[in-house]
């Protein structure tokens, strides 16, 4: 168990040292080098009112709930940080509803336009946070990595899971969302950002995270493989 244990030491040590000098190559080129080509005028557009629609698969849009998605930040502050957002509450045949929120950046620039993770929102909300990791669910075929988690209040058991994509490339967390936004501005581009947000009430966390993956997957059905690109993301 020892020599396994120090086996794989230097490597955890590279990792860190790869992403350390990445992380400071990101911040010298942040001060020394700016790109000015945007990388959404060369990738297909993204457009909620077309790409997201009011009934797919087993689903339908229950206008009438479409007000108690959650707006985890001020309106103002959403039209600063974002260009286009939507909300929709979903309902299947069986009853049961989905909470859907997607918002696009068309500039991620630096850490006052960013995309932000849905924990630090809702915790500011005043909701409690517990349970956040990395998932994997399949979308179309494919593994598609995600974050899910519990966010509680006294009286609301909220479920979610969420994923964000930069470019076309996957990139859940702040540090994966630099190094793709590192890669794009190395080639010339203003990476673009976008945010998918799937949650429900539930006391069942792992009853939610399955309807959560059957949304998110009957949505992906219904898309072409370049808008699938855009909104799910790559590896």
């Amino acid at each position: 168990m020892q020599q396994t244990l120090t086996a794989k030491a230097p490597s955890q040590r590279i990792k860190t040292i790869v992403l350390v000098l990445g992380m400071g190559l990101a911040a010298f080129l942040g001060s020394n080098w700016k790109p000015t080509n945007m990388l959404a005028d060369t990738l297909r557009p993204i457009h909620f009112k077309q790409d997201i629609p009011d009934a797919f698969g087993a689903w339908q849009n229950d206008r009438g709930m479409d007000h108690i998605v959650p707006d985890p930040t001020q309106q103002a502050f959403l039209n600063k940080l974002y260009n286009d957002t939507v909300t929709k509450t979903y309902m299947n045949s069986a009853g049961q509803r989905i909470m859907f929120s997607a918002a696009y950046g068309k500039l991620q620039a630096d850490d006052t336009l960013q995309l932000h993770n849905p924990e630090i929102c809702y915790s500011a909300q005043g909701f409690a946070i517990s349970g956040l990791r990395p998932a994997t669910i399949t979308v179309a075929g494919k593994a598609h990595s995600v974050h899910q988690m519990l966010a509680k209040t006294a009286n609301r058991p909220e479920v979610v899971t969420y994923w964000i994509v930069v470019g076309e490339k996957s990139a859940n967390t702040r540090t994966q969302q630099k190094l793709v936004r590192l890669k794009y501005a190395m080639q010339g581009y203003l990476s673009d950002g976008l945010l998918m947000r799937v949650s429900s009430i539930d006391t069942d966390p792992d009853r939610a995270f399955k309807l959560h993956a059957q949304f998110a997957n009957d949505l992906a059905a219904q898309m072409n493989e370049p808008a699938r690109i855009r909104y799910f993301g790559q590896p």
